[in-house]
């Protein structure tokens, strides 16, 4: 079970709001990557994915882009490699969007572990994208 959390100045704002009972247990570290990709970078991993041998994949991303709630959407149906790519075809442009509106709606204990599951991939990405070009 992961028991950081990597939340932005203002996301932690919202997430001390939280009762204690949700908070307790857990461990906030400041999110300060800024290196997120552009609707170009992101547009170019798009067409780089093939959804042809995963086509719950697609429905998916296309669920997510649409908007619909993460804590709707079941991962366990995606094996991990899908998940993989799934999450980088989002990026952490997708991912934060994610997290944004997990961090609206927080009522459970499973939901604050979803919320640290979604920023640990987020700050995997804008380590990563940091380390390969300056944004």
């Amino acid at each position: 079970m992961h028991t950081t959390i990597y939340l932005t100045h203002s996301e932690q704002e919202r997430y001390n709001l939280l009762p204690e009972s949700l908070r307790e247990g857990w461990t906030v570290v400041e999110e300060t990557g800024t290196s997120y990709e552009t609707l170009s970078e992101l547009q170019i991993r798009y067409s780089l994915a093939d959804f042809t041998f995963h086509p719950e994949m697609r429905n998916l991303a296309e669920r997510i882009v649409n908007g619909e709630k993460p804590e709707l959407i079941s991962f366990d149906m995606l094996s991990p490699d899908v998940q993989s790519e799934l999450f980088f075809v989002l990026g952490a442009h997708g991912t934060d969007a994610m997290i944004q509106s997990v961090l609206s709606d927080i009522s459970a204990d499973d939901d604050v572990e979803l919320l640290a599951v979604l920023s640990e991939i987020r700050h995997k990405h804008l380590e990563l994208n940091s380390s390969v070009t300056n944004h």
